[in-house]
């Protein structure tokens, strides 16, 4: 019949979205996830900025937690959900590493946009960045350090040095439950250090399960990053460059955390790629400023839960390959009445 709607048009009520192609939906989809990225990226590492959130209760939040930043932030967008999805599945399994999960998904995700405006395929790039990640994690377990694999979980002097920052040494003599009573200024901060308690013990129970530790300060990103770009550079498929840029990304973690101390970010990763091609795979950022250098050495222990990167580095990739393998975009008509007219509340009886 002359005017009736065909194809999709016919199938969904009036009303609906429908977006297709790479500029309309893989394009549209990646930048939603890098805007969410660029939200909590400032908020990785020790210097990491806080973030002003009021939730759609008019609750005020003031905090560098990614997950409590992505929760309160209520985001709609499909795409980004699956970000926030991966990183809340990053805090199911090891309670940490989400700003690691939304940073290194939104990094993997731009870099993708750049290898799609060049000509290459969603599949080929989703293929390539897999092939990536499954050689990652293999580079990354040889990576742990020796020994740190045999830990006595009750020894506070060893569990302290390698959670430092999460967790606080404590008298042995404590008894198997303890009280922590915290006080501070605002309600705001003290919401701060409640997370932060709970993010030592929800590393402790990690630590408990697998005690195996890498080279913290950014060093861990940046080895798996040269070795994979040599692997990479083997390749003679179009992989090679999803491979390139998989390792590219990972450059994130210690760029940020040089960004975020104010130090300048270009000079502190190649200053840290000589450091490790030199034969120093454990070198990290100082931030202080100092040149890069073995964070693992002396009282200090800057390490990181070998279980935190493992998982980040599987659900930033996992989500990052979901979002690529979507071409289309459906969304039906939004439920909901009409608005009352006039802006009216309703009636004033």
């Amino acid at each position: 019949m002359a005017g009736m709607p065909y194809g999709l048009q016919s199938m969904l009520k009036e009303g609906h979205k429908f977006f297709s192609g790479v500029d309309e939906a893989v394009i549209k989809n990646i930048d939603a996830c890098k805007g969410l990225a660029q939200i909590t990226r400032t908020s990785l590492g020790p210097n990491g900025m806080n973030k002003m959130v009021i939730n759609h209760l008019e609750k005020l939040f003031v905090t560098s937690d990614a997950s409590t930043i992505v929760t309160e932030l209520d985001v709609n967008h499909p795409a980004a959900k699956m970000l926030v999805m991966a990183a809340k599945a990053q805090a199911a399994e090891v309670g940490d590493g989400t700003n690691l999960v939304l940073s290194l998904a939104g990094e993997l995700l731009g870099n993708a946009e750049g290898l799609l405006r060049e000509g290459l395929h969603t599949a080929e790039i989703a293929d390539g960045y897999q092939q990536s990640l499954d050689k990652a994690l293999e580079i990354l377990e040889s990576l742990v350090l020796p020994g740190s694999a045999d830990l006595d979980v009750r020894d506070a002097r060893q569990v302290a040095r390698r959670l430092r920052g999460a967790v606080s040494s404590k008298d042995a003599s404590l008894g198997a439950v303890s009280t922590v009573v915290l006080r501070g200024s605002t309600e705001g901060f003290l919401d701060d250090v409640e997370r932060a308690v709970d993010d030592g013990v929800n590393a402790y129970k990690a630590l408990c399960k697998d005690a195996r530790m890498l080279p913290g300060g950014g060093a861990a990103e940046i080895e798996v990053a040269r070795q994979l770009a040599e692997y990479g550079r083997k390749q003679t498929g179009l992989e090679q460059y999803a491979i390139a840029k998989f390792a590219e990304a990972l450059e994130v973690v210690p760029r940020t955390l040089a960004e975020n101390s104010g130090l300048p970010a270009s000079d502190v990763v190649s200053s840290l790629y000589a450091a490790h091609a030199a034969g120093a795979p454990n070198a990290g950022v100082d931030v202080e400023g100092g040149p890069p250098r073995d964070l693992t050495e002396g009282d200090e222990g800057i390490m990181d839960l070998y279980a935190t990167k493992w998982w980040a580095f599987k659900l930033a990739a996992d989500a990052v390959v979901t979002v690529l393998k979507v071409d289309q975009i459906i969304m039906a008509k939004q439920a909901g009445g009409p608005k009352p007219r006039g802006g009216g509340d309703g009636d004033d009886d």
